[in-house]
């Protein structure tokens, strides 16, 4: 299902099967005909990013093949951290005005890159 708004965005509505990792599935295997895409989920982020796609995170961070693995251990360091109980943040701190310039910054980047 597609879906033109008034800004000439392009918006689509995908079903796919249901089952474990489907929708991050579709996600890597279609993400070439995106521009970019905004994830949080670094293990999505790095399959996309080892296919050669762009990926930022809501903070405005490129997330790209030589810096995924990286991402990625650190995240599953700090989840077996939380395990232990030897750390308690389990919420992501809030968006500060700063990550929405850098979000805005990288998306801009990425926009101009492709105008190229």
């Amino acid at each position: 299902q597609s879906i033109k708004d008034k800004n000439k965005l392009n918006i689509r509505i995908i079903r796919v099967k249901q089952g474990e990792n489907s929708a991050d599935d579709w996600i890597v295997r279609y993400s070439s005909d995106f521009l970019c895409v905004i994830t949080h989920d670094i293990p999505l982020a790095k399959r996309i990013a080892e296919k050669g796609g762009m990926v930022i995170d809501e903070r405005g961070t490129l997330i790209t093949e030589e810096n995924a693995s990286y991402l990625l251990s650190e995240r599953d360091y700090m989840t077996k951290l939380r395990e232990y109980g030897l750390y308690e943040k389990t919420t992501s701190s809030p968006i500060t005005d700063q990550d929405v310039k850098k979000f805005a910054d990288t998306l801009n980047m990425i926009i101009l890159k492709n105008e190229q």
